[in-house]
């Protein structure tokens, strides 16, 4: 709900502000690229010493701000397309659109269409489900970014400046600062229990106790498995519930949007080798 109506409004509105002082202040504004601010969280991400969440938990978590994302655009573009009713556009827009009546109505009653398909899509995911993403969705930024700046740059072209920096300007931002999984979500494990994991690894390879190894030793076998092509972990590796917790976070993060993730936190790092570790298992 902070997110629905709270920032989703109030970030258009700074970013307005910010670019008139910049104008005011250097001669060029900001550019409707820029993100200045991002969002993040660790809710449905931090099993640090928390069983109860669980990887189709993190799922479900990045499921719901791509779904309330999708939501937002989605009723922006119905607001939108309300007020674009005109009848011309630019020679680039009419090559998209062809000969309608109205030419910004139809290229975004698509993209509205898209958006609530990727709605569906993120409805299955909050419910513990992974569908395939289709082309009739919104996968990208892109599929999102590029008909709204074909819109806006022929609004500017014929004369409709005003239009063009009103609502689709702000959502040209939102976009830029929220993407499409409104918040980016962290995901936090406390460095020991990579170790377990690796230490029953490498005791079922007989390969010795990781655990008990010097320093050295750990950074040796990780940058060596780092660079080598074949897979480490046995498909049928045996593992205990809470090792194989860890193992099916890493195979969550995975298969998750990459663009719903924000940073892997390890907590209680104290050697290089907890930071290797962890891309190993990315690896893997």
């Amino acid at each position: 709900l902070i997110f629905e109506h709270r920032l989703w409004n109030a970030v258009p509105k700074y970013l307005r502000i910010l670019d008139h002082e910049l104008l005011q202040n250097t001669g060029e504004g900001l550019a409707l690229t820029a993100a200045p601010i991002r969002f993040g969280s660790w809710m449905g991400g931090d099993r640090d010493g928390n069983p109860n969440v669980t990887p189709i938990i993190t799922r479900k978590a990045w499921g719901m701000g791509r779904w309330m994302a999708a939501d937002l655009y989605w009723r922006e573009l119905e607001s939108l397309r309300t007020e674009l009713s005109l009848a011309t556009g630019s020679s680039e827009l009419l090559r998209r659109t062809g000969n309608v009546a109205e030419p910004y109505r139809a290229l975004l009653r698509e993209v509205r269409d898209k958006l609530a398909n990727t709605r569906s899509w993120a409805a299955r995911v909050m419910e513990g489900e992974l569908p395939e993403r289709t082309e009739d969705m919104v996968v990208s930024v892109a599929d999102l970014w590029e008909p709204l700046q074909l819109c806006y740059d022929s609004l500017m072209e014929t004369g409709c400046e005003l239009i063009a920096q009103g609502r689709l300007s702000d959502i040209l931002r939102r976009l830029s600062v929220f993407g499409l999984c409104l918040v980016r979500l962290d995901i936090r494990q406390e460095s020991e229990r990579h170790t377990d994991a690796m230490d029953a690894i490498t005791k079922h390879l007989g390969l010795g106790s990781y655990a008990q190894w010097a320093e050295a030793d750990k950074q040796s076998f990780i940058l060596r498995e780092l660079n080598n092509r074949r897979p480490l972990i046995p498909a049928q590796f045996p593992a205990s519930p809470e090792v194989q917790d860890v193992l099916d976070t890493f195979r969550e993060i995975a298969r998750s949007p990459s663009d719903s993730l924000g940073a892997y936190v390890i907590s209680m790092a104290t050697e290089p080798s907890d930071v290797l570790l962890v891309e190993l298992f990315q690896k893997e």
